[in-house]
């Protein structure tokens, strides 16, 4: 996103690769709370789920807060979409940092309740 700054390309791919990012983000979240157990694939990892159910299982369990429900739930479209585009995207700058911040909002609530967890312990 830095170099962004100087060459707007760059900046549209940090903003289409927020979304992996989110699924990353919910893939941990949902691996770390022990979500989806039944479902791991060989090497232990959570590949073989797709990013709706994560979100799905992280509803369930109450770790995405209420405000960020509708937000979530556009996130597989938004990677779906920029995944498998079908023309190039051309975002402005302010739209590109909007999505950086935004994706990382979500994060840091997705993940919140890791460290006040960690200080009841």
């Amino acid at each position: 996103m830095v170099y962004g700054m100087y060459f707007q390309p760059l900046a549209a791919l940090t903003s289409e690769q927020c979304y992996r990012v989110l699924e990353a983000g919910a893939r941990g979240r949902c691996s770390q709370l022990g979500l989806l157990k039944g479902k791991r694939s060989k090497d232990k990892g959570l590949q073989d789920v797709g990013f709706a159910e994560l979100l799905k299982a992280l509803t369930k369990a109450g770790k995405i807060p209420k405000a960020d429900l509708e937000a979530w739930s556009t996130m597989p479209y938004l990677r779906n979409r920029y995944s498998h585009p079908t023309a190039q995207t051309i975002v402005s700058l302010e739209s590109a940092v909007g999505v950086l911040a935004f994706t990382s909002e979500l994060l840091n609530r997705l993940f919140m309740n890791v460290e006040e967890s960690r200080c009841k312990s």
